[in-house]
């Protein structure tokens, strides 16, 4: 069976069999998906390296939220858990095969008891077999280190056919990158269509709050200052530099679910030091790499993780190869009452800078 024929007969059954109200949840979910799809071209010398479908196998344990949190309901009793991801690029001399490690989020968009439609969201580590050589792989232009960074989403269909049994289909996509701490690093996108099965068990009571409940969350503007460190660099197999942001931003609730917000950021990035500048200026002191910006914020809240998307510009920067513009994206999670942990990337547009690690204070 076709994994299109797969998706139809998933969707079929949602439509014959009757759905009812749902006052119980499976607490436990084991699962094994399958995933095959394309790397993108999205360079010609990443078209060269696409021989083969991608192949993936992936083996997951979530725990479903019961409701006992308030925002559980409000995001529909989601899922946390983890993955492992095995991974064949259809490119054995140049990739070979790959492995990630991630944790994630399963939000339930819609639900009944006997159907779901998800939308699957995780971070983690990444392997990544045969990577950039210039003698031995050397047309190997979308990773050039080991270990990297890992992301993932999934929109899925699932349908639960017996007491303790669920099949899936969707689609999705993987991501592996090292975020310019070693060049060459294009990166690579997969983009697949997944079928799925899952093991259910641990039945649970869920809590259920009044439809005409009220969401209760912060009304006040809080204030973060974070401070991050990265590294990157400037040339293929060139030397790795560290890179220092300080970053302020206040921010507000609109719903119980987004923020938005505005800030700072103050960027240190040594590699830019004696860097060719098409403005014409030299780069030679540490004040002359030092980097100035103001940003716009949107954020998605879920409970005291953050997953967070700023648009900034430039107030002051000498170098002007990057243009105007910069984005930082990434996840903060509050700890220990205003401690903040924080993983994020610098990009400019599609083009990684560098992640950034941090720890941050929250002023109330």
């Amino acid at each position: 069976m076709t994994s299109a024929k797969y998706i139809a007969f998933i969707l079929t059954l949602a439509a014959i069999f009757p759905l009812r109200a749902q006052e119980k949840i499976m607490q436990y979910n084991v699962g094994l998906t399958y995933h095959t799809g394309y790397i993108i071209a999205h360079r010609s010398n990443v078209e060269i390296l696409v021989n083969d479908y991608s192949r993936i196998a992936e083996m997951s344990f979530s725990k479903r939220f019961n409701g006992k949190n308030e925002w559980h309901q409000k995001y529909a009793y989601p899922y946390f858990g983890g993955s492992i991801l095995f991974f064949d690029f259809g490119n054995p001399e140049q990739l070979g095969k790959g492995l990630s490690l991630m944790a994630f989020y399963n939000f339930p968009l819609t639900q009944s008891e006997n159907f779901e439609f998800n939308f699957k969201i995780g971070f983690g580590p990444g392997y990544v077999e045969k990577v950039f050589d210039k003698e031995k792989n050397y047309k190997n232009y979308v990773v050039s280190t080991h270990f990297n960074g890992f992301a993932f989403g999934n929109i899925n269909a699932r349908y639960t056919f017996a007491e303790h049994f669920a099949l899936s289909a969707g689609l999705s996509i993987s991501h592996f990158s090292n975020a310019s701490a070693r060049k060459p690093n294009l990166g690579m996108n997969i983009p697949a269509i997944n079928t799925g099965i899952t093991y259910r068990f641990g039945e649970e009571e869920k809590v259920i709050r009044k439809n005409n409940h009220i969401y209760q969350y912060p009304e006040k503007i809080v204030h973060d200052l974070v401070a991050s460190f990265g590294k990157t660099s400037k040339e293929i197999e060139g030397e790795v530099y560290p890179a220092y942001t300080l970053a302020y931003a206040a921010t507000k609730h609109v719903s119980f679910k987004s923020k938005v917000g505005a800030g700072a950021d103050f960027f240190y990035n040594s590699s830019l030091k004696d860097r060719n500048n098409p403005s014409g200026d030299e780069i030679i002191t540490n004040l002359d790499v030092m980097q100035l910006g103001g940003n716009i914020a949107y954020i998605l809240q879920i409970n005291d993780l953050s997953i967070f998307l700023n648009q900034g510009v430039y107030i002051r920067t000498k170098y002007k190869e990057d243009g105007l513009f910069y984005n930082r994206f990434g996840i903060r999670y509050l700890a220990w009452k205003s401690v903040i942990l924080n993983l994020s990337m610098k990009t400019h547009f599609a083009v990684a800078d560098y992640v950034e690690f941090g720890l941050g204070y929250r002023l109330k």
